[in-house]
């Protein structure tokens, strides 16, 4: 079965922590003979790694010439043309991330299917605060990627010319996104955690854009008796009843959704919930957003709490303020004003923001990414 592996944290780059991961077939990996393609520190990471758990490496494998025949750790470095051999596994370690689709279309080419990837990415390990909530992370993330697929369906090559896209897939994002919001993720697990037996029965959450669905996902491993829904973003219908079946990619199955514009003002859900989760959406709002937080103030119930994070990374050159967003004035225009991140808050400009829609902040920290990390109720 394939499975993405933490490792460890092996240090930090621009203040965040990246961490070393496998992405391999363990039960395959130890039936075979280990080839890591790549001399760089990606490849000693992975050949250490390996070590430790009882797997000898046989080679490794570059594709300069002038490396082979030499030795990395007292082991040959060969030409790839050695491990173009079904009982080889090669798990592909470069230390530039751009050389490994280079690689995956050689093994391809040579019909060698037995592969890994080894790879270091930015990542926050819940570890040192919970091992259990880091278990319950990593299971979330493995399901939206794994679920079951064979390797080749997970990790696809691109094109080899031009503007390639990026064989990783969703990997980075599953990865990096835990920067974001990870202090939201700590104290819901402290909160809302099945162990915690104060918290009460019947809690229901919402999500407002649920990306990948690892935020939602990880709530219900948490905690399976908080009754999850979605509101997922679609300019061309809309629902104010939460449905099943819409979305099929997998957590979706698992939670009924909402979908339309939170900030179209027409728009309304008039249930009510304990928690909402909001993480990197704020940013994203291109229209005055107080009528848009004060709708989900009335969302909320009496002591509902809204966790939300947005990035604490400057204001980009569009507007110097926040209240310089203008207002709605139909779907069309809307849909011209989107360009990604419309605006960046400050601590004090959320603090404002949140005064004006009659909701206080209860909770703050600054995540790895320097992300605002916050629950908010109502005033």
């Amino acid at each position: 079965m394939v499975e993405l592996l933490y490792i460890n944290t092996i240090g930090y780059e621009a203040g965040q922590p990246k961490a070393f991961f496998t992405l391999v077939d363990m039960e395959l990996m130890r039936k075979s003979e280990v080839a890591v393609f790549g001399v760089g520190a990606v490849a000693c990471y992975t050949y250490n790694y390996l070590k430790e758990i009882g797997i000898d490496v046989k080679c490794f494998v570059n594709n300069d010439k002038r490396m082979w025949g030499k030795k990395l750790n007292g082991v040959n470095i060969v030409q790839p043309s050695v491990v173009m051999d079904r009982n080889y596994y090669v798990i592909i370690a470069m230390t530039q991330r751009k050389y490994n689709n280079e690689v995956l279309w050689q093994l391809k080419m040579h019909h060698q299917n037995n592969f890994g990837l080894a790879f270091t990415n930015s990542f926050h390990s819940y570890k040192d605060f919970d091992y259990r909530l880091q278990e319950i992370v990593m299971k979330s993330i493995n399901e939206i990627l794994c679920n079951g697929k064979k390797m080749e369906d997970i990790i696809i090559p691109t094109y080899n010319c031009g503007p390639a896209g990026d064989l990783m897939g969703h990997i980075p994002e599953l990865c990096w996104t835990t920067l974001w919001s990870h202090c939201l993720m700590e104290w819901f697990f402290e909160e809302y955690g099945s162990s915690n037996h104060s918290i009460k029965e019947g809690l229901n959450m919402l999500e407002i854009g649920e990306g990948r669905g690892l935020f939602s996902l990880t709530v219900h491993k948490i905690n399976p008796e908080i009754d999850i829904r979605w509101l997922c973003y679609n300019w061309e219908e809309k629902s104010e009843v939460a449905v099943s079946g819409k979305y099929t990619a997998y957590p979706a199955g698992l939670f009924k959704t909402y979908y339309g514009m939170i900030e179209e003002p027409s728009y309304e859900i008039h249930e009510k919930f304990d928690i909402i989760i909001m993480t990197e959406v704020l940013e994203h709002f291109v229209i005055n957003p107080v009528n848009t937080m004060k709708k989900i103030k009335n969302m909320l119930t009496e002591n509902g709490r809204l966790f939300l994070s947005t990035p604490n990374w400057g204001h980009l050159p569009l507007m110097d303020s926040y209240k310089e967003l203008p207002e709605w004035t139909g779907k069309d225009n809307y849909l011209e004003l989107q360009v990604g991140h419309a605006y960046q808050y400050s601590k004090n400009e959320l603090e404002s923001l949140l005064e004006e829609s009659g909701l206080v902040m209860e909770r703050y920290e600054l995540s790895d990414s320097n992300n605002h990390n916050m629950i908010v109720k109502r005033k």
